[in-house]
């Protein structure tokens, strides 16, 4: 355990009458976030929320960590009917602190099964429910009804918001104030409460969505400008993502156990082993990870380590993996030796370890690819079923035989020992489809740029939306040439991420280096920004030159990227034949 954490424990139940203490994680805004769970013992005359005060005190001195309290009594009943966050909370493995010995009342199999599907029908419905209203919003912002388009916001933010507290086992009452309910749900979710302050400059504008309830049913309308709107309806598409991400995960992550459970039951069939007469009191979950690599050998400053460790035994609490590998990772001044690189760049400057992670599963679920962040350590994470790299391996795909053969076992589950079948890589097939994958894209983004530079007036919009394309086709077509694999699924910020897998050009050149590039990068990634603002705003200033120019930039960087791994993939096909001609 850390030894903050540790210390904070201790303090904790020293102060107060603690049953259980849990410390879970939960992903905010591409990030995850650690929070408490605080099971209290009851104390006549006192309310959870009266010993809060005493949890702040002790973490005067360390990092603060959002905290819920709960009395030991009501965390049995959340618990006994089916709450999706209590149960995920109270996982065995993110079980810090017992006082009892009693086994929590929960975690059959056939109870989390239950709660699954109750909890994904339910909140389903609730955000078709309120999906018809964010369209509807939509549609009076195209009349240029912004009052009436604010209360459309107002339902879509009620119903997802009321969805969410019943998938958590918390009753949302009759209250129809959007800022009432998001208060109600601040103890589970205060990452919301940072979207939707209630006190500050931004509360005002927060309160009109209430207030556009209020009006309507009146038939009135209220005073609110498009620009106002844009902002409002932006934080409430963050709201949406919190909500569906914290949901998303909790359901995957008890699925991941119930899994556990599941294996474990089958192995216990299978050994045909009694059960010990204390085998009630060992988790199913106990590790069997083997660490295959510790870091201590790498030149990374301790601290480094420390986290980078921290991180990647979350990852093991979360999904129980049979294999964790490393492609890449770059740090201040060190760089990691990329598989899909032979060349490498020079050490830069920095203040984090970035790893490159793939995670290999039985059943991945709805895992796809992650970033993820523990201190100073950060991950791009790829998961990938055991089975798809058996059959890619076996069919001699580039990147799974990349990364089967050159890639670092960082943790390995005791019981996987893979003698998976490693067939040779094509490079001369590989070459010929990158070839022709560059040669498409190479005549898509000369025709875009034609466009931009012989257009006669391009609007400032049209122009970003151009330029967001061409990125999008450049970072693409690079990931497949250079690595020969591109995540499903994945936004384009994510895959420029991902990108450092092969090396650190794409992010040295695309990352922003001042206020205005941060914009105008926002703008690329994220086109609906650019569809429903006032583009004049902010960057009438630049004329068209000045995106001619970067047009003009981004193809030739592009270019230069995408020709050298082409040529690198040619250099391997003619060092293949001229070894199978010798042979």
């Amino acid at each position: 355990m850390n030894t903050d954490i540790q210390l904070l424990v201790d303090r904790l139940v020293q102060r107060m009458d603690l049953d259980r203490i849990f410390l879970f994680s939960y992903p905010f805004l591409e990030k995850e976030k650690q929070q408490l769970l605080l099971v209290v013992n009851p104390v006549k005359g006192l309310s959870p929320k009266a010993m809060a005060p005493i949890v702040s005190l002790c973490m005067s001195d360390t990092t603060e960590i959002p905290f819920d309290m709960v009395l030991t009594g009501e965390w049995q009943n959340q618990l006994k009917q089916g709450s999706l966050y209590y149960t995920y909370a109270s996982l065995p493995p993110h079980q810090l602190h017992a006082a009892s010995t009693k086994k929590n009342p929960l975690f059959s199999r056939k109870t989390i099964t239950g709660l699954l599907e109750l909890s994904q029908l339910n909140y389903k419905k609730s955000r078709k429910q309120s999906d018809e209203f964010r369209e509807a919003a939509d549609n009076f912002l195209a009349k240029d009804d912004y009052s009436q388009a604010t209360f459309m916001l107002h339902q879509f933010m009620e119903l997802r918001l009321k969805g969410f507290q019943a998938a958590l086992g918390m009753n949302g009452g009759k209250s129809h104030s959007v800022q009432q309910l998001m208060k109600s749900v601040r103890n589970v979710a205060p990452q919301l409460l940072e979207i939707f302050p209630c006190d500050g400059p931004s509360a005002e504008l927060f309160r009109m969505l209430d207030q556009a309830y209020t009006q309507a049913k009146k038939q009135e309308t209220i005073a609110i400008s498009l620009d106002e709107f844009n902002l409002l309806l932006e934080q409430c598409e963050r709201a949406r993502t919190v909500m569906d991400g914290m949901v998303a995960a909790m359901v995957e992550r008890i699925t991941a156990y119930r899994g556990q459970l599941e294996a474990a039951a089958a192995q216990q069939a299978a050994d045909g082993a009694r059960q010990a007469p204390n085998a009630a009191t060992l988790s199913p979950m106990a590790s069997t990870q083997l660490i295959c690599e510790d870091f201590s050998g790498f030149p990374w400053p301790e601290q480094y380590k420390k986290d980078v460790n921290a991180l990647l035994d979350r990852i093991h609490q979360t999904h129980r993996p049979e294999q964790v590998m490393m492609l890449n990772y770059h740090t201040g001044g060190f760089s990691g030796v990329s598989p899909f690189q032979q060349e490498q760049v020079e050490e830069r400057e920095g203040s984090k370890t970035e790893l490159y992670l793939v995670v290999l599963m039985k059943n991945k679920g709805p895992f796809h690819f992650r970033c993820m962040e523990v201190g100073e350590a950060s991950a791009m994470v790829v998961y990938l079923n055991v089975k798809t790299v058996q059959k890619n391996l076996a069919e001699g795909n580039r990147f799974f035989h990349t990364m089967w053969t050159k890639g670092r076992t960082l943790r390995r589950k005791a019981t996987f020992e893979p003698s998976f079948e490693v067939a040779s890589v094509d490079w001369k097939a590989e070459y010929d489809r990158a070839e022709q994958t560059w040669r498409n894209a190479k005549a898509c983004m000369g025709n875009l740029n034609e466009l931009i530079q012989n257009a006669g007036s391009l609007k400032l919009d049209t122009c970003m939306l151009l330029l967001g394309n061409l990125l999008e086709i450049g970072v693409n077509t690079y990931l497949r040439c250079a690595v020969g694999f591109v995540p499903f699924d994945v936004h384009l910020a994510e895959l420029i991420d991902w990108s450092g897998v092969a090396g650190r050009q794409l992010l040295d050149v695309l990352y922003p280096t001042s206020e205005i590039e941060k914009t105008r990068m926002r703008l690329m990634l994220s086109p609906h920004a650019v569809w429903w603002q006032n583009m004049e705003i902010g960057l009438s200033g630049q004329s068209q030159a000045f995106y001619r120019t970067r047009a003009k930039e981004m193809v030739h960087f592009f270019e230069t990227l995408c020709e050298g791994a082409v040529k690198e993939l040619e250099g391997k096909a003619g060092t293949a034949i001229k070894e199978g001609t010798e042979a």
